[in-house]
């Protein structure tokens, strides 16, 4: 691994060109920036990703509630009437 300066996610407010970097090759771009900086804002990072997938996860939750449950009163009220004809 090269050696690389230190960076601060103040970084990324006080040059935006790492932002459009980071952007348009987040595989490699991402990563370097990400493995540069300190294990302080490594932990900020890690947590935001996290808060972020828990919040995803609640968002995906909620969403697939509204259509299944839209979804199964019309599929409930089809089995009954199947049922009642036979």
């Amino acid at each position: 691994m090269e050696n690389q300066e230190p960076k601060a996610l103040t970084d990324l407010i006080e040059n935006p060109s790492e932002i459009s970097a980071i952007i348009s090759d987040p595989a490699e771009s991402g990563v370097k920036f990400y493995q540069a900086l300190s294990n302080k804002d490594k932990q900020y990072v890690a947590f935001a990703a996290g808060i972020g997938l828990i919040a995803y996860g609640l968002f995906l939750n909620r969403s697939s509630k509204k259509s299944g449950t839209s979804a199964g009163q019309k599929g409930g009220g089809n089995n009954l009437n199947v049922k009642k004809n036979q």
